[in-house]
């Protein structure tokens, strides 16, 4: 049996209860996880708040690595580029983006070659994110909410561009 309360205290109690609930929520632990679209990108949130998003089709492929936050239902990807070293004989080192997650020293025989493939580290994807019932959708420079259908690479089906959960 539980001791008799007074009102106050069950009161303080109450909203104690309800400020945790906010901060759960707001505090993007239910965020965490893969989502994907219909055109070949998905989104990865880590419990760190760390992401990566990866865009594929064909034989191209995109790629950024990055950290997010949320604030009320919009969260904000803030991403940090990778960078190889680029050595050249006479010249000066100089930095230009990896192609992949680690970064390393490279040639100009090297860099050449990775010019040539079809993987690119981009970061100006979105910056913005609108997150509603499991769903984030994309955030237009003017800050509306893009709810849009738009036509497939392959098909003419017309698909929402959010992202969803992956199961």
């Amino acid at each position: 049996m539980l001791p008799k309360l007074g009102l106050q205290t069950e009161m303080r109690l109450f909203f104690t209860l309800i400020n945790l609930l906010y901060f759960y929520k707001a505090s993007g632990q239910n965020l965490t996880g893969k989502y994907v679209d219909h055109f070949g990108h998905s989104l990865e949130f880590a419990g760190n708040n760390t992401f990566k998003i990866d865009w594929r089709f064909d034989l191209a492929k995109t790629w950024s690595k990055g950290k997010w936050r949320i604030s009320n239902d919009t969260v904000y990807l803030k991403y940090i580029n990778i960078y190889d070293t680029l050595s050249r004989e006479g010249k000066a080192d100089s930095l230009v983006l990896s192609i992949d997650e680690k970064p390393k020293s490279v040639n100009e025989v090297e860099y050449a070659i990775r010019c040539m493939a079809s993987i690119t580290q981009r970061a100006d994807i979105t910056d913005k994110l609108y997150y509603k019932r499991g769903r984030l959708f994309l955030v237009d420079k003017d800050g509306r909410v893009s709810r849009k259908k738009v036509p497939g690479y392959i098909r003419k089906t017309k698909y929402h561009t959010w992202y969803f959960k992956k199961a």
